[in-house]
């Protein structure tokens, strides 16, 4: 059986028009399927088949967040950065992974743990790690400047 007829063979069509792919599945829920001896993401392989090849470095996304679903007209072509805006719009992210730290809440940080705060509490605060709280700190990160110095 060629790919097309696997992926047919092999799938439920839902109430919301996803093709939900029926047989094994990544471990972050993506449908997968073996050609040539490769596992390969089901999505990708109905992208590619349906709509043709991608552009390499970008991601085929969902736009009805069905993972294993691989109905081509829910698929759409992005970059790593389109496809982050999109999950976070989609509140799929957390905002720790969406979160905006400027230097000045780097030096609020910084001014607060000299006078006592706890790192681990303002870690949950600004919603970032307590070893990028500790980075900040030692300035590794958001690097502290100079008076006079931009």
């Amino acid at each position: 059986m060629n790919p097309y007829q696997r992926l047919f063979a092999n799938r439920v069509v839902d109430e919301n028009g996803c093709w939900l792919w029926t047989l094994s599945k990544t471990t972050k829920g993506y449908g997968a399927i073996n050609i040539n001896q490769r596992k390969v993401e089901v999505h990708v392989v109905a992208y590619e088949l349906f709509i043709g090849p991608r552009i390499p470095g970008m991601h085929i996304m969902h736009s009805c967040d069905v993972k294993h679903c691989f109905n081509p007209d829910h698929l759409s072509e992005g970059d790593i950065g389109h496809n982050l805006r999109d999950a976070a719009s989609k509140g799929m992210m957390s905002n720790r992974s969406t979160n905006k730290l400027t230097y000045e809440k780097a030096e609020e940080i910084r001014q607060r743990v000299k006078q006592g705060e706890s790192q681990k509490e303002l870690a949950l605060e600004f919603n970032i790690s307590s070893s990028h709280i500790s980075m900040i700190v030692s300035n590794q990160k958001w690097k502290h400047r100079e008076k006079g110095c931009g």
